[in-house]
């Protein structure tokens, strides 16, 4: 199993920038929308959260599926809680070997700067505007809204 993240400083926070010991590599995947899209359709929440299920349902729904949702409070460039949620995506077997197969056309190695910005970020002259941009993603499919608890 593994997990896409696509918050960068969630992501730096996990990993405390990179300097974890089995975290010391950051990697930027570019993924396909429509597999994006697909995941997110085949998404259950990691609890039982969602108001489209009995406790039942979500037990039966979490057993079975091979994509799962959590939400994570998002974070600041110095670790910080902020007000929004940062959504982790969790993936196994068939759906796994999809992704890996036809879900990403670019991965980049950010090691190098993730080591730069976070010398920058200790010594307090880290520019936030050379960090990965990030854009919240709309996502227009009521049920997938509803379903994964997005307000």
């Amino acid at each position: 199993m593994t997990w896409i993240k696509p918050s960068f400083l969630w992501m730096m926070y996990r990993s405390n920038w990179g300097t974890k010991k089995n975290q010391e590599c950051i990697l930027a995947l570019d993924i396909y929308q429509t597999k994006f899209h697909e995941l997110l359709e085949k998404a259950v929440l990691t609890s039982p959260d969602s108001p489209d299920y009995t406790g039942l349902e979500w037990e039966k729904a979490f057993d079975e599926t091979t994509v799962y949702c959590q939400w994570d409070p998002d974070r600041n460039v110095n670790g910080n809680v902020i007000n929004r949620a940062a959504i982790q995506i969790g993936l196994k077997g068939n759906t796994l070997r999809d992704f890996l197969d036809k879900g990403i056309y670019r991965i980049e190695d950010l090691t190098p700067l993730v080591r730069k910005w976070n010398d920058q970020r200790k010594n307090g002259k880290l520019n936030s505007k050379t960090l990965p941009v990030e854009k919240i993603y709309s996502i227009k499919d009521r049920a997938i809204r509803k379903r994964l608890n997005m307000n």
